[in-house]
């Protein structure tokens, strides 16, 4: 499986599918998978390794968000027998209503194929996929099996406060998630900034970093680190204060969106523009999901070049990588497999989990431990 290759050797994923061999009773044919994911190299190792394992690819549809979509690996997996959906971008709406509906679409084809009594996945990015799922829990057919996973906090909070009717595995809030994959998606982002800075000739740029969860957290430390002038706001830290008094005081130019959610509305943003700011040039910067932190649409619709992560400059105003998490910019590898490879290993492992296990609870789980120990065993 792995022995011969010349690329990264996945030694993670190696382990746990031979954990997952010894588990496996029969044919998974009756096994199908409806998938919310990044596009990218990793990814499409998972997929072939799930297919390895035993769910046919014909009963695996992939979905894919624009944003962290590279195209020529979107081929390949389409190529290799796959399902996979692709929609085209309308810059004039917000990624968040077209992924729903994008969403609504995947699930419609997927459960066409699927026969009663199959034993059905859902591994999603964000929640959407799985808010629809559950939302259509009715329309599964008879005697199917239903699982979830989602991966990503934001997809965690849209879901935590709903009735759900299928167990799902929170990789989101696990541990070796939280400690492991933080600092180095903090310190990718971290590095795409300074080219953002660099690319602006921005030698003292002064920052706000909106949100203190994990990422922002350790987006301000690696900023003090780095020697730039920063400071923070958190709404659930500073009720009090008022975030345009914080830009004006500390001179911000840089604002760095962390919190998963709508920092600033239209109306905000028209106020930036003003006098009362002196015309300052503003970058805003997002390093979580979505195009959510910011009215991007507004900023896009303004802006000369709509290319997907082309930079919207707009008045005094300019969006960084179109309002996208800046830790994606359309390439093969936006961080290297080893890098990568526990988040996949958490997500690889569920999906096999699942094949094999059937929990009774209804709602978040935490991952099962056989997991999270071959992964830590890693270090």
């Amino acid at each position: 499986m792995f022995a011969n290759s010349d690329e990264y050797t996945y030694p993670i994923l190696e382990k746990i599918f031979l954990h997952y061999s010894s588990k496996k009773d029969g044919s998974l044919e009756n096994v199908y998978l409806l998938a919310c994911q990044h596009i990218l190299e990793p990814q499409k190792k998972i997929f072939e390794l799930i297919s390895e394992y035993g769910i046919p690819k014909k009963n695996i549809f992939i979905l894919g968000k624009a944003y962290s979509t590279n195209i020529d690996v979107l081929y390949e997996i389409r190529q290799e027998g796959f399902h996979v959906a692709s929609f085209l971008f309308k810059p004039e709406e917000p990624f968040d209503k077209q992924h729903k509906e994008n969403c609504e679409l995947s699930f419609n084809e997927f459960i066409e194929f699927v026969p009663q009594g199959a034993r059905v996945i859902i591994l999603d990015d964000g929640g959407q996929l799985l808010e629809v799922a559950n939302q259509n829990f009715p329309r599964i057919p008879e005697g199917c099996k239903v699982f979830g996973i989602e991966q990503t906090s934001s997809g965690f909070n849209r879901l935590k406060d709903t009735d759900l009717r299928f167990p799902i595995i929170n990789v989101a809030r696990s541990s070796t998630k939280l400690i492991k994959e933080t600092p180095f998606i903090v310190k990718h982002a971290l590095g795409r900034i300074k080219e953002s800075l660099d690319k602006y000739s921005m030698a003292e740029p002064r920052i706000l970093v909106v949100g203190l969860g994990p990422i922002g957290e350790g987006m301000k430390s690696l900023f003090e680190q780095s020697g730039y002038f920063v400071t923070a706001y958190d709404i659930a830290h500073h009720v009090d204060a008022d975030i345009f008094d914080l830009i004006k005081v500390n001179k911000i130019d840089v604002i760095v969106g962390a919190t998963g959610s709508r920092i600033l509305n239209e109306e905000q943003l028209i106020r930036l523009e003003s006098e009362e700011f002196n015309q300052t040039k503003f970058y805003l910067i997002s390093v979580s999901s979505s195009d959510r932190e910011f009215p991007a649409t507004y900023l896009r619709m303004g802006a000369t070049d709509l290319a997907l992560h082309a930079d919207s400059a707009y008045k005094n105003l300019v969006l960084i990588n179109g309002g996208f998490p800046v830790t994606f910019k359309g390439k093969r590898y936006e961080a290297s497999p080893a890098e990568m490879e526990k988040t996949m290993a958490l997500l690889y492992g569920s999906v096999l989990y699942f094949c094999v296990e059937s929990p009774k609870e209804l709602g978040f789980i935490d991952v099962p431990h056989d997991i999270v120990e071959l992964i830590e065993v890693e270090g």
